[in-house]
């Protein structure tokens, strides 16, 4: 049996993924998924998950101002030229590494009730507080901080569109 198509393997990732990409931090959802896709080569299944990831970062809402302020080190990589702006950070970098696009109104009442866990947690005293589990593995576990709270933003291009680019560009390299 010879290896999947582009097309049935892009059709294959955008059903498994489709629910885990605009989350905060699916890079871990993401590839948990992938390696579920049976048939794939590993270089298939990295491919689809560079893409699922540029998807994702394609769609999250950024601020630029915030993120300078927030993070000093990259306004310092700027003013070096290391960086254009703090979006391209992000999208390079910053999301890799866990950093925040954006300062997150975080609903302390709206937490507790979704994620009874947590508040479970807090109570045994295993967790200080809700607010310090989601700043510090709450959004990258995908945990949501308030009932308004959306990670990413409408996208002028469809998932698909920004696939092929990617499947195009690898196909050339």
């Amino acid at each position: 049996m010879g290896a999947p198509s582009t097309s049935s393997v892009k059709e294959e990732a955008e059903s498994q993924i489709a629910a885990a990409l605009f989350g905060p931090g699916p890079y871990m959802v993401i590839r948990r998924q992938i390696e579920l896709l049976k048939g794939l080569s590993n270089f298939e299944k990295k491919s689809i998950l560079r893409i699922c990831v540029a998807l994702s970062i394609e769609t999250v809402n950024f601020d630029e101002d915030w993120y300078i302020s927030a993070y000093p080190d990259v306004r310092d990589a700027i003013k070096q030229e290391n960086f254009k702006s703090g979006l391209a950070h992000f999208r390079s970098m910053g999301y890799f590494e866990g950093r925040l696009p954006v300062n997150i109104v975080f609903d302390e009442n709206f937490y507790l009730g979704r994620y009874a866990d947590i508040s479970q947690a807090i109570n045994l005293g295993s967790i200080p507080s809700a607010k310090l589990h989601f700043f510090t593995r709450g959004y990258k576990e995908g945990r949501i901080p308030s009932p308004s709270y959306r990670f990413s933003r409408p996208c002028a291009t469809t998932r698909l569109e920004i696939a092929d680019r990617f499947i195009r560009t690898e196909d050339v390299a």
